[in-house]
Protein backbone atom coordinates (compact mmCIF):
# COMPACT_ATOMS: atom_id res chain seq x y z
CA UNK A 1 0.00 0.00 0.00
CA UNK A 2 1.58 3.24 -0.80
CA UNK A 3 0.04 6.39 0.51
CA UNK A 4 1.34 9.95 0.33
CA UNK A 5 2.42 11.96 3.26
CA UNK A 6 0.78 15.63 3.96
CA UNK A 7 3.21 18.51 4.21
CA UNK A 8 2.40 18.23 7.99
CA UNK A 9 3.20 14.80 8.92
CA UNK A 10 6.67 15.75 7.64
CA UNK A 11 7.32 18.70 9.78
CA UNK A 12 6.39 16.02 12.35
CA UNK A 13 8.76 13.60 11.19
CA UNK A 14 11.61 15.99 11.07
CA UNK A 15 11.08 17.32 14.22
CA UNK A 16 10.84 14.11 15.97
CA UNK A 17 14.10 13.13 14.69
CA UNK A 18 15.37 16.80 15.47
CA UNK A 19 14.64 16.07 18.81
CA UNK A 20 16.53 13.36 20.25
CA UNK A 21 20.55 14.54 20.31
CA UNK A 22 22.74 15.01 17.43
CA UNK A 23 20.52 15.82 14.18
CA UNK A 24 22.47 16.56 11.04
CA UNK A 25 21.02 16.77 7.31
CA UNK A 26 22.26 13.17 6.58
CA UNK A 27 20.60 12.17 9.45
CA UNK A 28 17.06 13.78 8.79
CA UNK A 29 16.88 13.08 5.02
CA UNK A 30 17.76 9.28 5.47
CA UNK A 31 15.59 9.07 8.58
CA UNK A 32 12.35 11.01 7.40
CA UNK A 33 12.56 9.39 3.84
CA UNK A 34 13.32 13.08 1.92
CA UNK A 35 15.18 13.75 -1.08
CA UNK A 36 17.87 15.88 -0.88
CA UNK A 37 15.93 18.76 -2.04
CA UNK A 38 13.08 17.92 -0.17
CA UNK A 39 15.15 18.03 2.88
CA UNK A 40 16.45 21.43 1.71
CA UNK A 41 13.72 23.36 1.22
CA UNK A 42 11.85 21.68 4.98
CA UNK A 43 14.79 22.67 6.68
CA UNK A 44 14.92 26.05 5.55
CA UNK A 45 11.06 26.76 5.86
CA UNK A 46 11.56 24.84 10.27
CA UNK A 47 14.42 27.60 10.07
CA UNK A 48 12.69 30.23 8.47
CA UNK A 49 9.18 29.30 10.55
CA UNK A 50 11.32 29.30 14.17
CA UNK A 51 10.66 25.38 14.79
CA UNK A 52 14.03 24.21 14.48
CA UNK A 53 17.43 25.32 14.87
CA UNK A 54 20.95 25.13 13.33
CA UNK A 55 24.00 25.11 15.16
CA UNK A 56 26.62 26.26 12.90
CA UNK A 57 29.69 24.63 15.06
CA UNK A 58 28.57 21.86 15.40
CA UNK A 59 26.65 21.27 11.99
CA UNK A 60 23.48 19.73 13.26
CA UNK A 61 19.96 20.43 13.92
CA UNK A 62 17.51 21.11 17.34
CA UNK A 63 13.99 21.63 17.72
CA UNK A 64 13.34 24.99 19.54
CA UNK A 65 10.33 25.05 22.25
CA UNK A 66 8.01 26.35 19.37
CA UNK A 67 8.81 23.22 17.32
CA UNK A 68 7.85 20.69 20.50
CA UNK A 69 4.86 22.49 20.79
CA UNK A 70 3.86 21.82 17.29
CA UNK A 71 4.47 18.69 17.84
CA UNK A 72 2.64 18.07 20.79
CA UNK A 73 -0.39 19.60 19.36
CA UNK A 74 0.16 17.61 16.04
CA UNK A 75 0.43 14.29 18.24
CA UNK A 76 -2.88 15.40 19.66
CA UNK A 77 -4.39 15.93 16.88
CA UNK A 78 -3.20 12.58 15.84
CA UNK A 79 -4.75 10.79 17.98
CA UNK A 80 -7.94 11.85 17.61
CA UNK A 81 -8.17 11.13 14.12
CA UNK A 82 -6.71 7.71 14.70
CA UNK A 83 -8.56 6.76 17.66
CA UNK A 84 -11.79 4.10 17.35
CA UNK A 85 -15.22 5.92 16.97
CA UNK A 86 -17.17 6.19 20.80
CA UNK A 87 -19.70 3.43 20.96
CA UNK A 88 -22.97 4.64 21.30
CA UNK A 89 -24.94 4.47 25.13
CA UNK A 90 -26.92 1.67 25.25
CA UNK A 91 -29.20 3.60 27.00
CA UNK A 92 -30.20 5.99 24.12
CA UNK A 93 -31.90 4.61 21.57
CA UNK A 94 -30.04 5.15 18.45
CA UNK A 95 -32.00 6.09 14.86
CA UNK A 96 -30.64 5.77 11.57
CA UNK A 97 -31.02 8.54 9.00
CA UNK A 98 -32.80 5.64 6.92
CA UNK A 99 -35.81 4.76 9.28
CA UNK A 100 -36.05 8.77 10.54
CA UNK A 101 -36.49 9.43 6.36
CA UNK A 102 -38.86 6.64 6.66
CA UNK A 103 -41.23 8.05 9.43
CA UNK A 104 -41.12 11.69 7.69
CA UNK A 105 -42.45 10.16 4.52
CA UNK A 106 -45.01 7.80 7.17
CA UNK A 107 -46.39 11.11 8.48
CA UNK A 108 -46.60 12.58 5.56
CA UNK A 109 -48.95 10.11 4.15
CA UNK A 110 -50.75 10.29 6.91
Amino acid sequence: MKFNRSRTDIISSILKIANGGVSTKTKIMYQAFLSHAQMKDYLIFLTQHDLIDYDVDAQVYKTTEKGLRFLDIYNQLDGMVKAPPAQPSPLLPTTTSSSLLQEQQQEQVS
